[in-house]
């Protein structure tokens, strides 16, 4: 099924905060931030600052299954898979929250979001000579081709199998770069 995204899911702005954010071990709830996409297709809590948003109210609090997209520099998607609604999405961000998961799943969303087509269909729609900006309005209107939810859940699973395949080839490549460091150590220091 081919549309545009407006017609599956509500865009939602990030939280505007009036100082910078300063990590609270003691706060109640957690910020999510630009940063937090790169590198994963999830965000949990785990790796979260925490703030103290005493009687913060804002449509930016995180639900399970919500996407979010950076919304300057580089455009990342990740999915939000924390249970607690107790997360704050800043203002360097759009939550995307997905009208009806029967049609689309948030983890493809974002790997479409993530993936060259994506990026092409974005980068059409980016504004600004230095820091590049994506607005709301054109997030809505990118087109997207939906498949079954089972091609959607198969294409998850390749790429989180070519995500752990890849996580294990960087452990296996620095493990081999220590083995050899210490080789060089052991031989040096005995000369």
């Amino acid at each position: 099924m081919k549309t545009t995204l407006k017609e599956i899911i509500e865009v939602i702005a990030g939280y505007t905060f009036r100082n910078a954010i300063k990590g609270d071990e003691n706060g109640n709830m957690y910020v999510v931030q630009a940063v937090d996409t790169y590198g994963t297709n999830d965000i949990d809590l785990k790796y979260l600052p925490k703030i103290n948003a005493n009687n913060t109210r804002s449509n930016a609090i995180l639900k399970r299954n919500d996407v979010v997209l950076s919304c300057r520099g580089d455009f990342r998607a990740s999915v939000y898979i924390a249970d607690s609604d107790i997360s704050i999405a800043s203002s360097s961000l759009y939550i995307i929250r997905i009208k009806d998961q029967n049609k689309i799943l948030p983890h493809f969303l974002s790997i479409y979001l993530n993936s060259k087509i994506g990026q092409k269909f974005i980068k059409k729609v980016e504004t600004g000579a230095t820091i590049k900006t994506v607005l709301k309005k054109d997030i809505e209107s990118l087109p997207i081709n939906i498949p079954a939810i089972k091609v959607q859940q198969e294409i998850i699973d390749l790429f989180k199998n070519c995500q752990k395949q890849s996580n294990m080839l960087l452990k296996k490549t620095i493990l081999i770069h220590n083995i050899a460091d210490g080789a060089l150590n052991q031989i040096l220091t005995k000369s």
